[in-house]
């Protein structure tokens, strides 16, 4: 049996707007990663942050 620990990303989406907070979801890391390529500058810095998981899902798929 198998059980994730993430929430569903629109219904964080969904409680961080509850709180005043803005931004995008997207349904993988990967997902995530690509679109911030996507939409940053140059010069822009690119944070992934979260837990350890997340971090490391996006650099062995990213770099």
């Amino acid at each position: 049996l198998f059980r994730s620990r993430a929430i569903d990303e629109k219904i964080l989406a969904t409680q961080a707007a509850n709180y005043g907070l803005k931004g995008k979801s997207y349904p993988t890391v990967n997902e995530a990663v690509y679109q911030a390529k996507q939409n940053a500058a140059i010069n822009d810095l690119i944070f992934i942050g979260g837990s350890t998981f997340v971090v490391a899902d996006a650099l062995v798929k990213n770099y």
